[in-house]
C-alpha cells in the first residue's frame, strides 16, 4: 500500500485480510474496529483509500450477515 508511513514487504493481500476479517467477526467477539495507518499525503491515485474502504465495506456486509447471539 503506498498510502501508509509503515510500509511492510510482503504484506497481507486483499484477500487475505479479508479472510482474517472475516474470522474474526464469526468469533462475534468484535464490538469495535480501527483501520489505521491511511496517509493520503503518500498515497497514490487513492490507491490505499479505496482498498481501505472496499475491506471496511466488505466488513459490514459481512457483520450484517452474522447470525446474532
Amino acid at each position: 500500500m503506498p498510502g501508509t508511513g509503515t510500509p511492510v514487504a510482503d504484506g497481507l493481500t486483499v484477500e487475505e485480510a479479508k479472510i482474517i476479517l472475516k474470522t474474526l467477526s464469526e468469533t462475534n467477539m468484535i464490538i469495535s474496529m480501527d483501520f489505521v495507518e491511511l496517509n493520503t499525503l503518500l498515497d497514490v491515485e487513492d490507491v490505499t483509500a479505496k482498498i481501505a474502504v472496499d475491506l471496511i465495506d466488505w466488513t459490514f456486509k459481512h457483520l450484517k450477515d452474522m447470525p446474532k447471539n
